[in-house]
């Protein structure tokens, strides 16, 4: 969340489809490969209120922004927290057929140890996995 609190347009890169993440997490630095939709939203966004390139994008706290994903936890009836989004993105990656190490680098990750906190998968993902060998 702080990530994206954070941004300012000067961080996104409109043709590379790439936002630059200046303050992550261990005071790290790292790219993010986004669609064309996710550039171009707070790029109109930036564009309509004319926000200059060193100001955040979402004049929020992190605290506001984690409020806000918090009102959709009636809809997933579970407990929504910043790891949830990213568990969940991990996890479908991988289960698309994404490598592990590949998913490491999208989530920033120096280890892939921290990667495999995030893959906490089903018993129904390890069966077909188990299902698949021929034995």
């Amino acid at each position: 969340m702080s990530e994206l609190v954070a941004m300012t347009p000067s961080d996104i890169e409109d043709a590379n489809r790439v936002i630059n993440v200046v303050v992550a997490r261990g005071g790290k630095q790292r790219r993010v490969l986004v669609d064309g939709e996710t550039v171009d939203r707070p790029a109109a966004y930036n564009t309509q209120h004319a926000i200059a390139s060193d100001r955040p994008i979402f004049p929020l706290s992190t605290r506001h922004a984690y409020r806000i994903v918090n009102r959709y936890d009636p809809l997933i009836s579970k407990d929504t927290h910043p790891h949830t989004l990213s568990r969940s993105f991990a996890i479908n990656l991988v289960r698309n057929g994404v490598d592990t190490r590949k998913v490491q680098l999208l989530l920033g990750h120096t280890n892939l140890n921290t990667t495999q906190v995030y893959l906490q998968f089903r018993d129904s993902d390890i069966r077909e996995v188990y299902d698949a060998v021929a034995f």
